[in-house]
This record gives structure tokens, C-alpha cells and sequence, in this order.
């Protein structure tokens, strides 16, 4: 066979190989997942507003000086917005101020998507050049970690060209 014909056959067992080698692989993947939670607790300060329901719950008698008996009315007052409800209870209650402490969650969630692929075929190339002035060209495939490959090799001193064919190992 001539030159061409080799390097031609050398290029179609290369394309089958990586065709092969596209069609065989495996994935595994990696899911990992990170969850970030801040947590901001803000102050929130309301103007008092009027009460909404005003009731007198019940009466109670004071003693003052031992002889002195005073009805005292309790009183329960609702304050009412949309952001809070407060009630309070007692003799003329009186709401002074009213503050808020809301907890805000911001809840962060990063999914990262990790896929490793191995080829069950491998192709390659190779190329040579020798002390005794050859030169070769070839290529060949790895099943997992056993290969196969081919050499065309042309001595440059004699003028005459050769095959190899080799076993390959991956460890």
C-alpha cells in the first residue's frame, strides 16, 4: 500500500474511535448544596394611636386609712394596627409607647452541579522519531486503561517504511 492509503485508513480508525469513544461515557455527578441564613431583627417604633375598645372589666374597693373604702374601676384598653395588637388592663391605663423586634430570615440557597465524565474509549494520537533516523505516525484507542495503537514508521537513512503495532497499559 502506498503512504496515502495508510495515513487514509489511520484517519477513518481514528474518527471510529472517537465516535465510539463520544457514544460510551459515563457521568457521575456531584450535587453540592449550601444554605446560607442571615437573620435581621429590626427595631420598629409606632406612634401611640387611641384605643379601639375601651371595657371595664371589673370594679375592685381599695381600703385608704383603714376607714376609707374607694371603688376602683379596671379598665381594658385594645390597641389595634395592622402592624401589631396590644392590650392592656389596669385603673386609668395608658399605652406610652409601643416597640417591635420582627425577625427577617434571608435564606440563601446555592445548588452547585458538579458531572464528571469517563470515557470508556480513548482515542489518540501519536507521532515518533527515532535515533536511527525514523520517523512514525499512528494512533490507536484505550478501552478503560488497556490500548491498542498503530504506527506507520518511514526511516529516513534507508528509504523504507515499517508497521508497529503495540499493546498499551495505563496504570
Amino acid at each position: 500500500m502506498k503512504t496515502g492509503h495508510w495515513i487514509a485508513l489511520l484517519a477513518i480508525v481514528f474518527l471510529i474511535g472517537y465516535a465510539f469513544g463520544e457514544s460510551k461515557t459515563a457521568t457521575d455527578t456531584v450535587v453540592r448544596e449550601r444554605i446560607d441564613t442571615v437573620v435581621v431583627r429590626d427595631t420598629v417604633s409606632f406612634p401611640v394611636p387611641d384605643p379601639v375598645n375601651v371595657y371595664i372589666v371589673r370594679i375592685d374597693t381599695v381600703a385608704v386609712f383603714d376607714t376609707v373604702y374607694v371603688t376602683v374601676p379596671i379598665t381594658q384598653q385594645t390597641y389595634v394596627t395592622d402592624s401589631y395588637r396590644a392590650v392592656i388592663e389596669g385603673y386609668k391605663p395608658k399605652l406610652l409607647e409601643i416597640e417591635l423586634y420582627p425577625q427577617t430570615f434571608y435564606i440563601t440557597k446555592e445548588k452547585e452541579v458538579i458531572r464528571h465524565v469517563k470515557k470508556t474509549w480513548q482515542p489518540f494520537v501519536s507521532g515518533s522519531y527515532s535515533t536511527f533516523y525514523i520517523v512514525g505516525v499512528g494512533g490507536g484507542t484505550f478501552y478503560n486503561n488497556l490500548g491498542l495503537s498503530y504506527e506507520y514508521q518511514y526511516s529516513l537513512r534507508e528509504r523504507m517504511n515499517g508497521h508497529q503495532f503495540s499493546l498499551k497499559l495505563k496504570f
